[in-house]
Formats: structure tokens, sequence, C-alpha cells
């Protein structure tokens, strides 16, 4: 499976043994990333890819809303 999108860091192939859920690190670059940075919120559309062994590869794009992460103080 890969995930690919404008706005998206670029990530590599992740192989799967087994049917189930599978996860993904994402993180916004570019104007993604500064309206982010500005809004706190962005919407980036992307497209799943899946390469089953043996078939041809399947692609689904899906709308992804992204929030700013607000981290707490520092307790000094």
């Amino acid at each position: 499976m890969t995930l690919s999108g404008k706005g998206l860091k670029k990530r590599g192939l992740k192989n799967i043994a087994v049917a189930g859920p599978v996860s993904f690190q994402l993180a916004a670059v570019g104007s993604a990333s500064r309206r982010l940075a500005r809004k706190g919120r962005v919407t980036i559309t992307m497209r799943l890819t899946f390469y089953p062994s043996g078939g041809d590869p399947s692609s689904q794009s899906i709308r992804l809303k992204l929030k700013k992460r607000v981290r707490p103080p520092a307790l000094d």
C-alpha cells in the first residue's frame, strides 16, 4: 500500500502479510503545512493505492482533515 497526495510528505511502500487495518504516519508539507500552522486545520485529498500480489493495483481517493495538535505547556 502507498499513500500520495499534494501537501503530504512522501512515504514509502508498506507491506502487509495479513488482511486488516493499516496505519500510516502523515505530515503536511508546503502550503498545506503553512495553512495548518496559520488556521489550525487543513483538508488534503490523498490517494491510497493497493498493490495485490498477482493482480492489478487499485486506487481510491480520500479527503482527509488534519488538525493542529495543541501541546500542553511544559512544567518547570
